[in-house]
């Protein structure tokens, strides 16, 4: 890969990276990216090289870590024996907007169908994870529509090392989705729930529904009858038994979760408590990715599988935690602070901070320290880009 790039030279690779973005203009994705408020996106003509070993490491190791994440939220959603062994503390659970207690009465096949993770490789070599994403996990169709002009702006990189092909995962996807049907449905109906074209992931949305030979369908498509899921056409209403979430979990079904939109399709927890439908990701996989969850896998690895976790976690401090507050306190402005339990909530730097409004951070952590964690700015290795 290294000899067929040097090959190319400095002048060839620009001009190829001027093809990469042209054959996205032209396909329509920059298009639709741009209308969505996505500016920043980039394929760089340069590969992030894998060898099949580290690869298959990191997969078995990710794939223990979505193991283990399952079994945390079948537990909360559940028995709830980790509270009840003090394993997870209650400020993460029930502070959570993401954790629904309607989902308590419903116990899907699987909480997790798809997941994905932000992993890092540190300058030393090893790898972590900076975030779980189990809500709704993107950037498949991205990384397949980037394959795809790939191979046809630069086939000498292909014709160069035998590449993991990524259609395999697709065919395994549609399958699965397929058998994940109630029983008894012959010609299982299987769709992709997008809240629209406005949101930001459109362009995934379509590009998924396509591969996975899926209908796409907004919220005002479906409707539930007699305690199953159907979507509306011309020739009548069709039976939807696999829904692939793709909008907020929290607004499904606004009868039970929100009523405060809307959006969202009412009855859908009363067609899923009778079984006629498998909505995946569960609506309440979000609560999985709490940032100060991490903090506790290891010690939940062992208590649920047994063996310590095959890839760690960025380290994460739990503020509500005397011993990792004082930590923290002895140098606060090295560390960044988040919510310990919202994802989406900004970071915030205090080493950026005038000192006025670090005091004011302190404060708030005073009060409420079990509402925040903590961490150290994350330091990746560096692989080479064209610039």
């Amino acid at each position: 890969m290294l000899g067929t790039l040097l090959g190319m030279g400095t002048a060839v690779l620009r001009e190829r990276q001027a093809d990469i973005d042209r054959a996205f203009a032209e396909d329509g994705v920059a298009a639709v990216l741009s209308s969505a408020g996505i500016e920043t996106w980039r394929c760089d003509p340069i590969p992030f090289l894998f060898t099949e070993a580290e690869f298959a490491n990191l997969t078995e190791a990710l794939a223990q870590r979505a193991g283990l994440l399952e079994l945390v939220l079948a537990d909360v959603y559940g028995e709830r024996r980790l509270l009840a062994e003090g394993l997870l503390p209650p400020a993460l659970v029930y502070p959570s907007s993401q954790y629904l207690r309607p989902l308590r009465s419903v116990a899907p096949r699987r909480h997790i169908h798809l997941y994905a993770a932000d992993v890092m490789r540190a300058p030393d070599g090893n790898w972590c994870v900076l975030a779980d994403r189990t809500a709704e996990p993107s950037g498949l169709a991205y990384a397949l529509e980037n394959r795809r002009v790939m191979a046809r702006v630069l086939p000498e990189l292909f014709r160069a090392v035998e590449v993991s092909q990524m259609r395999p995962f697709f065919d395994t996807w549609q399958d699965a989705l397929q058998r994940l049907a109630p029983a008894g449905a012959g010609n299982p109906g299987v769709a992709l729930l997008t809240p629209g074209h406005a949101d930001p992931r459109w362009f995934e949305h379509v590009m998924l529904a396509r591969e996975l030979n899926a209908a796409l369908v907004e919220p005002g498509d479906l409707t539930v009858r007699d305690g199953a899921l159907w979507v509306k056409t011309l020739a009548g209403l069709q039976p939807i038994h696999v829904l692939l979430r793709r909008q907020d979990g929290r607004l499904v079904d606004p009868l039970e979760l929100s009523g405060e939109t809307a959006l969202g399709i009412p009855g859908l927890l009363c067609a899923m408590r009778a079984g006629a439908v498998q909505v995946l990701n569960g609506p309440g996989a979000g609560f999985a990715e709490a940032p100060a969850l991490a903090a506790f896998l290891p010690m939940m690895a062992t208590r649920l599988l047994g063996e310590a976790l095959a890839i760690p976690s960025h380290e994460r401090l739990w503020l509500g935690d005397a011993a990792s507050r004082a930590i923290v306190d002895k140098d606060f402005a090295t560390y960044l602070i988040r919510s310990a339990v919202d994802a989406e909530a900004p970071v915030r730097c205090p080493s950026t901070m005038d000192e006025a409004t670090r005091q004011a951070l302190r404060a708030e952590i005073g009060q409420t320290p079990w509402a925040f964690c903590a961490s150290k700015p994350a330091r990746p290795s560096f692989a080479p880009c064209s610039g």
